[in-house]
């Protein structure tokens, strides 16, 4: 890969908040993660029309409102839907790792 690609992730880094209650902040244990993000759209809210409050649950927000990690609000059930890239950065492992422990439950 390129070094200058490199260096546009890294302007494309922003503040993530996590909610402290959420399985995301379980595998990081931090309240707020610096992630690029490289992409024109996001998630909406009422894309989910009333799914997102039934099923959904919103963990992760940027500081404009942009979703960036929702989990599902059951809690039998594993997953994290991230809008962030955490392919870009290797710290982001724990959050690869965790997705595989759990499949392999």
């Amino acid at each position: 890969v390129p070094e200058f690609y490199f260096s546009k992730i890294d302007k494309a880094k922003h503040p993530i908040y996590l909610k402290e209650d959420s399985k995301i902040y379980d595998i990081y244990k931090q309240k707020v993660l610096m992630e690029p993000s490289i992409h024109n759209y996001q998630v909406k809210k009422d894309i989910f029309g009333d799914g997102l409050g039934k099923h959904f649950k919103v963990t992760g927000m940027a500081n404009d409102g942009t979703i960036e990690v929702l989990e599902n609000k059951n809690s039998d059930s594993w997953m994290i839907g991230v809008q962030f890239h955490p392919e870009l950065e290797d710290f982001n492992q724990i959050l690869f790792d965790a997705l595989i422990t759990e499949a392999r439950k």
